[in-house]
């Protein structure tokens, strides 16, 4: 049976949505869709399989989602429905007792990483760690870890995929471990002394599972769907298909999938030219000031001016894979929204220029930004999806 598969991209997401964007495409999964905090309110799920909240600000989608959003999933989830929590999505569903993160108190576990002091930091001191109540939550390290795989059914396998601020999960008798923290490698990135780090890490769990009424409960703590991590990509999918993380089907999925390859026609669509130019502007502009040395904290989350790149560069990546096709394809209404839209990032995106250039504020301009380019790029994404969806019948 298809899944359909329906990812969180509203406020407090990352851009780690992108990599999943990058994963489904790879793995010619195209049931696809882009959900916001309204949507899942209003009944959304009922319609979908599969739910993935990926990187983030764990606060912000809890504050964004509220006690009726919770409700939702929790509903979900009991009538057979999968949630996937990556990063901020697994943080969400770990026990708090602070709200609005209370409301999704769907399992017992905790962290290791937090404290009431801070050790102090190495590197990387304004994004290492994000107060909690009294105490704080805190990043030990960063970038490329190993993990042990656990889970029943399979041969003990060793995993490398990135922590970008996971959570360092004790163990609790009510997740099934999937996968736990192995050792590091060369090119992790120690915040705080390798000591203090080791502490942390050793004997945490970085996979769980957990059964809830018909439906599971899956938190990982690190990206196992970006797409420099082909093995690591594997579990992920064995995951979303349900296939019980039999090793030998999880190496074959990836060969079995194919997709109708797409034929290039003419671009005849007058405005998609100019959401084309539109992103294509916006590519150029963020290559000019990706290696400033600037960031924004928005809510719990640091964004530096790389970010504004990952987001041009997949819109970019998308046009050049879809836009000769999608463009006939595309509705009127569908043509002028990408085009409005497109317009009013990049022109959030010359004022974030302009400010960096003159030293003067600019903390307004990149909130906007950030919010029109998810909300651009995951509408794009979605017709992207629905498109080859559509072709591959």
């Amino acid at each position: 049976m298809k899944k359909r598969i329906s990812i969180y991209a509203d406020e407090g997401a990352s851009h780690s949505f992108i990599w999943l964007i990058k994963f489904f495409k790879k793995h010619k999964l195209y049931s696809v869709n882009f959900v916001s905090s309204q949507n899942i309110k209003e009944g959304c799920l009922s319609k979908c399989d599969v739910l993935i909240i990926s990187g983030g600000d764990s606060f912000a989608i809890a504050e964004s989602l509220g006690i009726e959003g919770a409700k939702s999933i929790e509903n979900f989830i009991k009538n057979g429905g999968t949630y996937i929590g990556v990063c901020a999505g697994a943080y969400l569903m770990l026990r708090s007792s602070k709200k609005p993160l209370n409301y999704f108190n769907f399992t017992s576990a905790k962290i290791r990483n937090l404290a009431s002091s801070l050790p102090p930091a190495k590197t990387m001191e304004y994004k290492y760690s994000v107060t909690y109540g009294c105490r704080y939550i805190y990043h030990p390290v960063r970038g490329e870890i190993i993990m042990k795989v656990v889970s029943e059914g399979l041969e003990e396998i060793l995993l490398s995929a990135p922590i970008y601020g996971g959570p360092f999960i004790k163990d609790d008798d009510t997740l099934n471990q999937l996968a736990v923290f192995w050792d590091f490698t060369d090119k992790t990135l120690f915040l705080i002394d390798r000591e203090t780090a080791e502490s942390i890490c050793r004997n945490s769990m970085l996979a769980g599972e957990k059964k809830y009424e018909k439906g599971k409960i899956f938190l990982l703590s690190t990206h196992m769907e970006h797409p420099d991590y082909e093995f690591a990509n594997r579990f992920f999918l064995g995951i979303i298909l349900d296939d019980e993380f039999k090793a030998k089907e999880i190496s074959n999925i990836s060969q079995k999938l194919e997709a109708r390859k797409m034929k290039r026609g003419k671009i005849e669509n007058k405005k998609y030219y100019e959401f084309r130019k539109n992103i294509r502007n916006m590519r150029q502009l963020s290559i000019g000031i990706e290696n400033r040395e600037t960031y924004w904290k928005i809510g719990k989350k640091i964004w530096e001016t790389e970010k504004i790149r990952i987001f041009t560069e997949s819109l970019y990546e998308l046009d050049n894979e879809y836009g000769h096709n999608l463009s006939s394809y595309l509705s009127n209404e569908d043509t002028i929204e990408l085009k409005t839209k497109s317009y009013e990032t990049y022109l959030l995106l010359q004022k974030i220029s302009k400010s960096l250039s003159s030293n003067s504020p600019s903390q307004i301009f990149a909130e906007s930004f950030f919010t029109n380019a998810r909300n651009l790029l995951s509408r794009y994404a979605s017709l992207c999806f629905s498109y080859s969806d559509r072709m591959k019948k």
